[in-house]
């Protein structure tokens, strides 16, 4: 089961996740990345012209035990892999289907029944897989939102641990801990910590 706050982080990522993606897609463009067509070292196989770790994460999954003879495996799921089992697990023990198998209609299914799959015993697990997909996507995307310490200590551990990333809530960085704060609330919190100090 998810707290509150475990639950709006969730649901920002699966939210994130179709944007990040897109972005990922385009940094696999030629001229997406500085590139050399120098060969290093012995071989004189010439270089791929993508990022392998974007190919990793945007590449199809196999849908069983993959076996690596090669030793060429990454170990990491690809984006389709994790969405898609969560998918399946959502539709099996929930019993409604999603409307394709496609992976923006398979987020907006995920979102519409993130009440329901925070209060399964699973949810843990399911948080986390996409908490490093959204991870992993990010950087590859090319996003850099800002992120940056707020003045106002925490409500709940009282630490000066609360942090704001561009276009997000206010959240407490300190494990554990979980507050989120609407800006309108950090605002009123703002306030009444203003007239403390002034009445003082």
């Amino acid at each position: 089961m998810l707290t509150p706050a475990a639950t709006a982080r969730l649901d920002r990522h699966l939210r994130d996740l179709p944007e990040l993606l897109a972005y990922a897609h385009l940094a696999l463009q030629p001229g997406s990345t500085t590139r050399s067509s120098h060969v290093t070292g012995a071989t004189r196989t010439a270089p791929l012209p993508c990022s392998i770790n974007v190919l990793s994460l945007l590449g199809p999954a196999a849908s069983d035990t993959v076996r690596d003879p090669h030793g060429d495996q990454d170990g990491l799921v690809p984006a389709v892999g994790t969405i898609t089992a969560w998918a399946r697990l959502h539709a099996e023990e929930h019993g409604q289907q999603p409307a394709d198998t496609n992976l923006g209609t398979l987020l907006a299914y995920l979102t519409s029944l993130l009440p329901w799959a925070a209060e399964q015993p699973w949810a843990d697990e399911y948080a986390n897989e996409i908490a490093d997909l959204h991870r992993r996507c990010t950087p590859l995307a090319l996003l850099r939102p800002r992120r940056r310490l707020m003045q106002l200590p925490c409500p709940r551990c009282h630490l000066q641990s609360l942090v704001r990333e561009d276009g997000h809530d206010a959240e407490c960085a300190t494990p554990g801990c979980g507050v989120i704060l609407r800006p309108d609330e950090y605002d009123q919190r703002a306030t009444a910590y203003a007239d403390a100090l002034n009445a003082a």
